[in-house]
């Protein structure tokens, strides 16, 4: 309790002493003591009057012993404390929000507040930022600027004003050029064409008038001395690699290679392109340490697809420049082509010769031709053509055309109306291939094909009598006067009609089949 009270005496201020009389009210029993102890604390003006120093400090520990500890707590006003401190945590609350939203509105008001003597600006209800502007533009480029405001909606009017660093043929530039800007939704775009000569520039809309100016700096783009461009196609197809112009053709799965000097130290070149299913973006290698000669690393670069490509060059000074955009057509091997350019008879005897030309084509090289014997009842023979396959050499290409002849005797003892199939399959030299149709031809032995022409000369003195007596039958139609024309031009057969039936004879005569 006396540490208590020592308390109260250092806290507590003169004017307490009508609150330690409201307090007396409350407990009668202490009369008028607890008012004389709280003045004994806290005034110092007293005197003789309030008796010794010892009687104040006896009655100041008296009341201190009588005081308990449940009066104090009802003394104290603990409802205005907490209903203070709740206040003073809303307000603190409120100023966090304020800041979070915004703090430049904040502070600036809480700097006006603190300093009211100081002249400063109330927050600005705009506030203009640049979003996308250039800094360095090539000679000749396109300078687009667009800008937004910061705190809400732009003003309905947003100023663009310039001024060049230079003059332009002996004439001085103008001291500043203003322009109003696109407004557009939440942004503001302004675009100046063929840009020759560096120039300043600010913004200003709204209330916001303090954008400073702007530098963008014109300077000459760097060029292209030379530009080497190497096709390496494919390792199947054995080709050697070729200098392609900016348009480039190459084979699926080629490799190229590109090379190239600029006119002056630039920071990195880059290659763009879309003929690979993925990495758009290849850098290429400084190969002289200056910033001038350039180089893709060999198989980097692999093409998949047709497309363009383009390089992108920064330069040191942050400038970005893009050559042309050029094509890259992406050629497919296709399978090669086999035909029989001479398919024969449709009939073979034992022991007889087969001879059948072929041809292949392939638009890259033809790495293999065989040819398949399949028998009726017997396994299939597969034969190789040696002479292409002598011909091939690993340091020639290869050969995109070749024309051969299959040249196979019949054995002798094959069945009588056995089948035969041949076929000639090409090989090209990536591992596709083409078959033909099968060729099919039946083996007859030397008394069925007699007994057939036999029966074929029957049938040819057959139709040349009925031939003779058609020809009879014309001529007297032809020399009665009282037969219509047309009626002997249909009763008689023509020589054409003959020769189509004989050619059926004959047909059917050698394949075993009846009229």
């Amino acid at each position: 309790m006396a540490v208590g009270w020592r308390r109260l005496r250092r806290r507590f201020p003169r004017h307490l002493v009508a609150w330690a009389e409201r307090q007396e009210k409350r407990e009668p029993e202490w009369g008028t003591r607890f008012s004389t102890a709280v003045a004994f604390l806290t005034r110092s003006d007293i005197g003789a009057l309030g008796g010794s120093g010892q009687l104040r400090d006896a009655l100041v520990e008296q009341m201190a012993s009588e005081v308990t500890l449940r009066q104090w707590r009802a003394m104290f006003p603990w409802r205005a404390v907490v209903s203070a401190g709740v206040a003073m945590v809303l307000l603190a609350g409120s100023a966090a929000v304020v800041l979070h939203t915004a703090p430049d509105m904040a502070s600036r008001g809480l700097r006006r507040l603190a300093q009211p003597w100081l002249d400063l600006p109330w927050p600005r209800r705009v506030q203009l930022v640049v979003v996308e502007a250039p800094q360095v533009l090539g000679k000749g480029a396109t300078f687009r600027i667009e800008v937004r405001n910061r705190r809400g909606p732009l003003p309905a009017e947003v100023r663009f004003h310039l001024r060049f660093l230079t003059s332009s043929k002996g004439v001085p530039p103008p001291a500043e050029s203003t322009y109003l800007m696109q407004v557009s939704g939440d942004a503001a775009v302004l675009q100046i064409d063929r840009v020759s000569r560096s120039f300043e520039y600010r913004i200003t809309g709204g209330d916001d008038d303090t954008m400073s100016w702007q530098r963008v700096r014109v300077v000459e783009r760097p060029r292209w001395e030379t530009v080497v461009r190497r096709v390496h196609p494919p390792a199947y197809t054995h080709l050697p690699f070729q200098e392609a112009p900016a348009a480039i053709r190459a084979l699926h799965g080629s490799i190229i290679e590109l090379s190239g000097r600029t006119d002056r130290p630039v920071h990195h070149v880059e290659l763009l392109t879309d003929t690979m299913a993925d990495a758009p973006t290849l850098p290429l290698h400084d190969d002289s340490g200056e910033g001038t000669t350039w180089r893709l690393p060999t198989g980097k670069w692999q093409v998949t697809r047709s497309g363009g490509y383009r390089l992108r060059i920064t330069t040191n000074d942050g400038l970005v420049s893009l050559t042309e955009p050029a094509p890259v057509e992406v050629l497919i091997d296709h399978p090669p082509d086999v035909r029989w350019t001479e398919t024969g008879s449709s009939i073979v005897l034992p022991r007889s010769r087969l001879q059948l030309p072929t041809m292949v084509t392939d638009d890259v090289g033809i790495a293999e031709l065989r040819w398949q014997v399949a028998i009726s009842g017997q396994p299939t023979r597969v034969y190789s053509d040696e002479r292409l396959a002598s011909s091939r050499d690993s340091a020639s290409p290869p050969v995109t055309r070749w024309e051969s002849q299959f040249v196979w005797q019949v054995p002798q003892g094959m069945a009588a109306e056995a089948l035969l199939e041949v076929t000639a399959t090409a090989v090209d030299t990536k591992g596709q291939t083409s078959t033909t149709k099968p060729l099919t031809m039946r083996v007859v032995t030397r008394e069925v094909l007699a007994r057939r022409l036999r029966d074929l000369q029957d049938r040819i003195a057959l139709r040349l009598a009925e031939a003779a007596d058609h020809q009879k039958q014309t001529w007297q139609a032809a020399s009665s006067k009282s037969a219509p024309s047309s009626s002997r031009r249909s009763s008689s057969p023509t020589w054409r009609t003959l020769a189509a039936r004989h050619q059926a004879d004959v047909d059917a005569a050698l394949t075993g089949g009846e009229d």
